[in-house]
Parts: structure tokens; C-alpha cells; sequence
């Protein structure tokens, strides 16, 4: 009887929970409603990381000089080995070397009997070696011979990037017992002082262009799109002037 008395009794109490409005009873717990879940934030589409390009790197170390200990065929061979960097896929066109006159290292003061026999990359383009082969005069075998080695790194362009001089001095002997000496130095320049000094302006142009560094004329200019690379040229307009390096 307690069972059914105590059932009807909890259907009663629900019957009034649900339909009373007002005044209703404290037996009655306020209904728990929950909030519509709010919606999950939308996000656009995630910009691409910009690519960023670096410019190309150009060095040449001090050279490492030698000869060999037996002159043959009345020539005396002198190689000189370079430490390079350069951009990738560089190739023989990227170096150089010319021979003049010492001790003034002067571009135009060439030296008849020493000649560039042979130049290239090593090591993967991370090494340069240069062949210098010397004939001394008939006349003259014990004298020594000096010449400065002009040696540079370019860019594709044919633009020196940067260069080293070394003065090298061979000392001949053909007679007796054959010696042959090397000494070499770095060429510091002319010695001289600038009576007066004054500035100088260069003029430079901006420009679009490849990765070649070819400009690019207006119709072949078209909208970038997100990771496309943008290319700027800044070259000088002075004869002799190569923009090497932008630093601000």
C-alpha cells in the first residue's frame, strides 16, 4: 500500500511541477535548460609563409702558391689554388685571372714572358686553380722574375664581385744545380697620398627583372600570387661601380 500510496503521490508532484507558472511549490527544482552551443569559429584560409630569397654569395681567399722543383722545357710552371664561393651552378665563366707587371699591379702593364697555361674549378666549385707558366730569357737565367696575379669571382653578367692581387717573385737559376725559389705577397695598392679629397656621388637604377637578372619590360610583367619570388635589379650607372652588397 506505502509503494502504491507513494507512487501516486510522486506522479501527483510531477503534474504540478509541470504545470504550475507561478507560486510554484519549493519542492519543485527550476528546470535546468542548457545553452545552444555556440558556434565553432570559422578561419579564413592560412596565409603562406613569404619565401625569403638571399643574395647570392662571391668570395676568393689569398692564394697558396708553388712551383715545381724542376723546370722543363726551358718553362717554369707556378699554380696558385684559390678557396671560392660562388652561387650554385656556377662554372668557369664565374673566374679569372690575368697577368701584370709588379709591383704596381696595374691592369694594363702586361708581362711578356709569363702567361695563364691553364685555370679552373675545383672541389665542387669551392676551389680554383690557376696554371701560370713563366719562360725566362735566353739570356738572362739567374735573374728573378716578378708579376702580380689578378685574380676575380663574377657573376653571370661578367660584373667583378670581388678580386684578389698577389705579387709573386721567382727566383731562376738554370744553371748548376736548377734551384728555383718562390716568394709571394699580398698586393696593399699603390703607395701614395690623395693630395685632396672630395666626394662622389654614384647614380644607381632600380628595376624589375628575373632571376637572371635580365629586365622585364611591361608586357611580360605580370600579377604575383602568393610564394611567386619578386626580383629587384639595383645596378650602378658609373662605369666601374658594381653594386655589391645593399646593406640597409
Amino acid at each position: 500500500v506505502y509503494a502504491r500510496v507513494s507512487g501516486e503521490y510522486d506522479w501527483i508532484q510531477s503534474q504540478i511541477c509541470d504545470l504550475a507558472t507561478v507560486n510554484i511549490p519549493d519542492s519543485c527544482s527550476a528546470p535546468t535548460t542548457s545553452a545552444p552551443a555556440a558556434p565553432a569559429p570559422t578561419t579564413g584560409p592560412t596565409a603562406a609563409s613569404p619565401t625569403v630569397w638571399e643574395l647570392p654569395e662571391y668570395n676568393i681567399s689569398l692564394p697558396d702558391c708553388s712551383t715545381n722543383s724542376t723546370p722543363s722545357a726551358g718553362t717554369v710552371e707556378v699554380t696558385c689554388s684559390y678557396n671560392v664561393t660562388l652561387p650554385p651552378l656556377s662554372n668557369d665563366t664565374f673566374v679569372d685571372t690575368t697577368i701584370h707587371s709588379s709591383p704596381n699591379c696595374s691592369n694594363n702593364s702586361d708581362v711578356s714572358n709569363v702567361e695563364v697555361d691553364s685555370q679552373n674549378l675545383t672541389n665542387d666549385n669551392l676551389g680554383y686553380e690557376v696554371i701560370i707558366k713563366i719562360t725566362p730569357d735566353d739570356d738572362n737565367t739567374t735573374s728573378d722574375v716578378g708579376f702580380c696575379v689578378h685574380s676575380k669571382v663574377m657573376d653571370n653578367k661578367g660584373n667583378i664581385m670581388k678580386y684578389r692581387k698577389q705579387l709573386v717573385t721567382v727566383a731562376v737559376d738554370y744553371t748548376a744545380t736548377f734551384q728555383l725559389n718562390i716568394t709571394s705577397e699580398k698586393f696593399n695598392g699603390t703607395n701614395f697620398t690623395a693630395t685632396e679629397l672630395e666626394t662622389v656621388k654614384f647614380g644607381v637604377i632600380v628595376s624589375r627583372c628575373n632571376s637572371e637578372k635580365d629586365d622585364m619590360v611591361a608586357q611580360d610583367i605580370t600579377a604575383l600570387s602568393i610564394d611567386d619570388p619578386l626580383y629587384i635589379c639595383i645596378k650602378s650607372t658609373t662605369d666601374g661601380v658594381v653594386v655589391n652588397k645593399i646593406i640597409d
